[in-house]
């Protein structure tokens, strides 16, 4: 019965182990497949207050359209890319916002210029 147990209990950890590891490494297109085409709509709409907080700690009054960076978006491995224009203080400027990808539809974004 022992014997059992500590197979079981090995095999758990293996189990455990793969999950995590499968959950770090996979590519951003593991997260594509089950969108069916709508990655970038789901992207933005899961991630849109994120995206918000951001802006707000770098501008304080500002205008940005979302909607208009769906073309632009793209990804590579563990990182998406989402460039994007705003107008703060009459001023246009170009943005582009970085995820980068660290469990299955989980992301850190942060704001490159």
């Amino acid at each position: 019965m022992a014997k059992i147990s500590k197979v079981i209990f090995r095999f758990l950890i293996i189990i455990i182990v793969l999950y995590f590891l499968v959950g770090h490494f996979t590519s951003i297109n593991f997260d594509v497949g089950p969108c069916a085409g709508g990655y970038k709509r789901c992207l933005i709409d899961d991630n849109l207050s994120s995206f918000y907080e951001l802006l707000d700690k770098e501008y304080k009054n500002y205008q940005v359209d979302f909607d208009s960076a769906f073309d632009d978006i793209h990804w590579s491995y563990h990182k998406v890319f989402i460039p994007i224009s705003i107008i703060a203080d009459n001023e246009k400027i170009d943005l582009v916002i970085v995820g980068r990808k660290y469990w299955v539809w989980k992301y850190n974004w942060y704001i490159e210029k």
